[in-house]
Formats: structure tokens, sequence, C-alpha cells
């Protein structure tokens, strides 16, 4: 008896919770995208994922852009738009 006891004051303090998180990750997933940018010169979307290179070591990796570099950490130094060719530095997310 007081193991369901327990358990329902459990669900009672958890539902909210885990509900507003479902509605809150439902509501961002529909207007922020996290996977690219917008370029500022002609509009297009840039991917954040691909081949980067250092700004500090010169080493080339696959992967986020946010994510740094395997060798050092660092971040990649700027954006080239594959439409336009302008470079850009982002800002964060």
């Amino acid at each position: 008896m007081a193991t369901s006891l327990l358990k329902a004051i459990g669900w009672i303090f958890y539902l909210p919770i885990a509900l507003g998180t479902a509605i809150g990750r439902l509501i961002a997933g529909r207007w922020v995208r996290y996977d690219a940018v917008a370029c500022p010169t002609c509009g297009e979307e840039i991917s954040l994922l691909g081949l980067w290179e250092c700004s500090t070591c010169h080493f080339r990796f696959y992967g986020f852009y946010f994510s740094g570099c395997p060798c050092c950490g660092n971040s990649p130094g700027f954006i080239n738009c594959s439409h336009c060719e302008a470079s850009m530095l982002p800002g964060p997310l």
C-alpha cells in the first residue's frame, strides 16, 4: 500500500514535467533548426554538418560545426556559402 502511494505521488510530480518537456520539444522542433544557418548575403541555408578545417591546427574533420576540432577543441574559423561563396562567422545558436 505504501509503495503504491509513493509511486502515485511520484507520477503526480513527474507527469506535468514530462508533458511540458514533450510539448516544448514539439514546438521547438517545428520552428527552430539546429542543423543549418541562413547565409546573410543570399539567404540560402548553409548546413552545419560537413567537412571542416580547424582554424588553429588545420586538422580536417567531418562532423557538426559547433562540436569543435577533435585534436585541439577549437571550432573552424568561418563557414562558406555554397551558393554565393560568401563567408560568415556563425554566432551561438
